[in-house]
């Protein structure tokens, strides 16, 4: 799980410390239900730490019915 919530390729981004076969492409769901897709996945460093920027996009549709903010907690599956 990861909250922090950042600038780059896509609407929004978000670090982890670790992902695996996870790729442009992919489908974003929220709460079992497609909402988006990822636009990136790329090494990052913050603070000198390395992580992974995962961006991604909403349906345009989808985006007023999904909350997105700073508590926002994200887990990759």
């Amino acid at each position: 799980y990861v909250n922090r919530v950042g600038n780059g390729k896509g609407a929004y981004n978000v670090h982890f410390s670790r992902v695996v076969r996870l790729k442009e492409g992919d489908q974003v769901t929220y709460n079992g239900v497609r909402v988006g897709t990822v636009s990136e996945v790329a090494p990052d460093l913050i603070d000198g730490q390395p992580f992974v920027r995962v961006g991604f996009s909403l349906d345009k549709e989808r985006q007023p019915k999904v909350l997105i903010d700073g508590d926002t907690r994200y887990l990759i599956n």
